[in-house]
């Protein structure tokens, strides 16, 4: 189960998969987890996914680089 953090509230992590929102106890989120994170189910543990972050991270970096020349 993949899912990208979109921010924490109280003792949760509300995550997003796809159209579902998803809130996860904090207390089973890594530590270093922080929001825009995409973490993964494995060995029923979560882990966080830096290359996958990094990666998406990026990308949004790159479109919002792109929507700022076009309204120059």
């Amino acid at each position: 189960m993949k899912l990208v953090i979109d921010r924490f509230e109280g003792k949760f992590a509300v995550c997003v998969q796809e159209d579902h929102v998803i809130n996860i106890p904090r207390y089973k989120i890594p530590i270093e987890a922080k929001d825009g994170d995409c973490i993964e189910m494995e060995n029923g543990f979560f882990v966080v996914r830096k290359e996958e972050t990094e990666d998406k991270r990026y990308k949004v970096k790159k479109f919002m680089d792109e929507l700022k020349k076009k309204n120059k």
